[in-house]
Parts: C-alpha cells; structure tokens; sequence
C-alpha cells in the first residue's frame, strides 16, 4: 500500500462545530491513532451525501441521523440506504437521536450518542479498525489498480491479437479471481498481524481456505454440502455427482449422489481419544483428519454451520436433482478440494479387493534361490 496515501473520512454532519471538532481531531491523527492522519471531506447536507459517496474513495462515513433544519431525524437512515444501494464502506451513527440507528449497531455500523464526545468516536473508530475489513478492502483496491495498470494495460495489444473479446473476458476475470485470492489474501493476513504463507508455497493451508462461503453454486454442485432429509434420516449430506452431469444435456434430469457427513465426535477415533487421551489414539484420530488408512472418510473442518464431520461413502444415497436442490445449502469446497474429494470417492468406489496372495512359499523359494554369501 502506498504510504502517502491518507485514509479518507466521509462526514455528513450538518453542525458546523461538531464537524470542525472531528475534522480537527482526524487531521491531528488523534482519531484513530492506527493509522495517524486521516482526510476529511465535511457534507453539510444530506441530499448531497450520496452524490459525494460516488465522486470520492472514502475509508470511513461518519454519519449523524437529524436534519437540524427541517428537524428530520430519519435523514441520516435515508442516506445509510443510499450508502448500502452504491457500496461497501464502515459507518459510525453519530448523533443526539442515537437510539434510532441501535438496531442497525454491528461489527461495521457502530452507533455513538453525541454526549460520548470524541472519545466515543475515538473508541468507535478504533472497533471498525480492529475488525480488520478496512484494511483488507484497501488492499482489494491497490491489487486490482496494480493489475489493471501494469498488466492489462501494458499487455493488452497482444492479448488483444491472440484472443477474441469472450476470451479476453474470461482471461481477466479469472487471472484477477486468482490474484486476489493469493496475493491480497496474503497481503492482507500479514497487515492484521498474522502469518500467511510464502509466495508460491505449496504447503499447509487453514481450515477457512477450503471453502467458499457463502456458495455460489445453484444448483449445489460437486463438493457442496447440503442439510435435509432423505428418506427417514435428517442431517447433513455431500454431493459427488461429477460436475459435468449437472450440464450434460442428456444427463440434466439425473439423480444426484450423496453421501452422509458424520459428525466427527461420533467416529470411533475420536470416541478412543476421548477416552484415553494416548499419543496412540491421537494419531489414529490424525490419520483420519489427514485421510490417511481411512479411504471411506473425507474430513470436512468445521465452518460456519457445518461441524468437523466425515463424509462416509460407504452409504451412499440417490436422490433427484429436483429433491437436492429444495435442500438447504450449507457449504461448498472451493478448489482444488471438491476436485480432491471427487478423486478420493472414485478411489474408494473403484477399489478392488482380490485375495491375498500366499507371500511365504514365494518368499521360501526366493531365498533358496539366493546365492550364497560372499558370492
């Protein structure tokens, strides 16, 4: 991020003196300390909050709720619409009617009564910072500027040359799907503090890395997971039809496959755990997590409303596509892990079980058949 880019500060407050208080305290650096001086741009009248909100890039809105002119204290509530109608930005109610906004108070809305003073603000500010999204946002914004910048527009006579409009379209969108995924992700995990992975590393991932929430998948498709009943049993299910039988023209009408997803607390690993709390029991559990000697299990973290469970392909269910998609969709696994699960079920389905092969007579012969020492 560009270090002499300022954080930016919407203020739709119509009381002159309330708005040279916060403006002096934002400019000073004293707002929100995090981050040290921040730009404010004062809107004195409501009607041209929303017209401000289109021309300019802003980090914060301060917004209070009475038109002090026409004595409207629902003024502030009309503009927080028109905020919500055009864009995603953290809002602080500030205002004597502050009880009119509480039930719209929320990680990123905080609601301040004007007799909290700048300290409320202050402390307001801070909560909205600590969430971390004001930072991540920015960071959205500098990786697609980057990119638009340095690649698409330097890049794009000869992408223009080799692939059609649809193509350039597709290309661009997916590349920048990817970019913020890897880069802003990563840039973002560390500006809140945290420790993300090297660039181009193939290792360990977080739990939340395996899934897109909310799914964008309607129908459910492969790797999504669904809550509902099938037949007499209740509870959460796994889909592992392919994702091409859901397009395929003479297929569209199929049933889907599902399998059960076990809550991992009723799995006999973990039942041994719990009981005996050995180092024996706790890899057992392990290899089950990790998919090792367990080809029946997937495991499935817990996320949102999906508790840690194991999907069982060994019962599976088949149930029409019209039925599956009446179900509740909870989950769904982002790539490459639905493609994993595809792979792992197919393994399992298709495994053969032929008899053991008598290994000492074998064994026996070859050993007669040694030469002998020091030959």
């Amino acid at each position: 991020m560009p270090a002499e880019r300022e954080w930016r500060i919407l203020l739709v407050e119509d009381e002159g003196v309330v708005a040279g208080q916060i403006r002096e305290d934002a400019e000073a650096g004293s707002l929100l300390p995090d981050v040290g001086k921040m730009n404010v741009a004062v809107c004195g009248e409501f009607k041209d909050a929303s017209s401000l909100l289109e021309e300019r890039r802003v980090d914060f809105v301060v917004l209070d709720l009475k038109d002090d002119a026409t004595r409207d204290e629902e003024a502030g509530l009309r503009v927080f619409d028109e905020i919500r109608l055009r864009r995603f930005v953290p809002v602080v109610f500030y205002s004597a009617v502050a009880h009119l906004a509480r039930d719209l108070d929320n990680p990123f809305v905080r609601v301040v009564e004007k007799t909290e003073a700048l300290t409320g603000l202050r402390q307001a500010f801070k909560q909205l910072y600590d969430t971390g999204l004001p930072a991540m946002l920015r960071h959205i914004e500098d990786e697609q500027r980057s990119y638009m910048w340095d690649f698409v527009a330097a890049e794009w006579a000869p992408l223009r040359s080799e692939c059609t409009c649809t193509d350039l379209a597709h290309l661009l969108a997916r590349r920048l799907a990817r970019m913020l995924e890897l880069v802003t992700a990563r840039s973002y995990i560390t500006s809140v503090g945290g420790q993300a992975p090297a660039p181009g590393s193939t290792g360990e991932v977080d739990p939340i890395e395996m899934y897109v929430y909310p799914p964008l998948d309607t129908p459910a498709l492969s790797g999504c997971v669904l809550n509902g009943t099938v037949g007499s049993r209740s509870g959460l299910w796994a889909v592992l039809t392919p994702r091409c039988d859901f397009w395929h023209p003479k297929t569209a009408n199929r049933s889907v496959v599902l399998a059960p997803c076990l809550e991992l607390a009723k799995t006999e690993p973990y039942a041994k755990l719990s009981v005996t709390r050995s180092n024996t029991a706790r890899g057992e559990l392990k290899e089950l997590l990790k998919g090792q000697k367990h080809e029946r299990f997937y495991f499935l973290p817990r996320f949102m409303k999906l508790p840690d469970s194991v999907i069982d392909f060994s019962e599976l269910v088949s149930v029409p596509l019209d039925a599956a998609k009446k179900m509740d969709l909870v989950a769904a696994l982002d790539s490459p892990f639905a493609e994993d699960l595809l792979v792992r079920f197919s393994r399992y389905y298709g495994r053969l079980g032929p008899p053991d092969l008598r290994i000492e007579p074998i064994l026996g012969r070859i050993e007669k058949e040694l030469p002998p020492k020091g030959a």
